[in-house]
């Protein structure tokens, strides 16, 4: 997702998270729609790049943690500096209080 000079990085818990939605929406929904999912998922975390606040703080989880809203996910972030770091990409019916998502 991420290409030279952007101004977020994803975490490897958070690229296995996205690997498993892209393999879960091929099986459900195929390829082209799946497709474009991917697609919007990354112009989500761009935006978010570009908007670090925009996401709700979670320190109910962990201090320092973001969430932003993407369809039915939630994309978790820590803002570092002047970029972000995507944490998790978590379906929204995950129970997030489960301390074992944000290690």
């Amino acid at each position: 997702m991420s290409k030279s000079g952007a101004k977020y990085e994803i975490a490897e818990p958070a690229q296995e998270d996205v690997d498993s939605i892209f393999e879960y929406s091929v099986k459900s929904f195929g390829l082209a729609q799946t497709q474009i999912y991917m697609m919007q998922m990354a112009e989500t975390i761009r935006f978010i790049s570009e908007n670090q606040k925009v996401g709700k703080a979670r320190s109910e989880i962990k201090v320092g943690l973001y969430s932003m809203v993407f369809n039915s996910h939630l994309i978790f972030y820590r803002i570092l500096g002047t970029k972000i770091k995507v944490i998790r990409v978590l379906h929204g019916s995950r129970d997030l209080t489960e301390d074992s998502w944000f290690k």
